[in-house]
């Protein structure tokens, strides 16, 4: 958010495509929604590893050294996907967070 102005009790933001009024509500709904999806996003692909590691657990393949240094890899690979994803949604969240709160100012400040 580049700018923002009060209009009633709505906000003019500038968000570098051009001018656009939302109410405080429809902010707050459209950050929710965000957040929202991120939240199902980063709990989908927690139980899609949690259920890749339990069915290698239960189901193992590792017959000989390549297959371990394989599995091995996959574990590590997908290891860093979760933390680059658990990352990525944090910064997002707290940009969102900054954006809000300065919508908030500039409403408050109007009053």
């Amino acid at each position: 958010m580049q700018g923002a102005q009060e209009v009633g009790k709505s906000a003019t933001i500038d968000n570098g495509l051009g001018m656009h009024t939302m109410s405080d509500s429809t902010q707050r709904k459209g950050i929710a929604a965000v957040q929202g999806s991120q939240t199902k996003l980063l709990l989908d692909f927690l139980s899609f590893s949690a259920s890749s590691f339990s069915s290698m657990a239960r189901f193992s393949v590792v017959t000989d050294k390549v297959s371990m240094e394989v599995v091995e890899e996959f574990i590590l690979e997908q290891l860093n996907l979760t933390k680059g994803t658990i990352f990525e949604i944090k910064d997002n969240l707290e940009t969102l967070l900054q954006e809000d709160i300065q919508a908030d100012l500039v409403c408050l400040h109007h009053l």
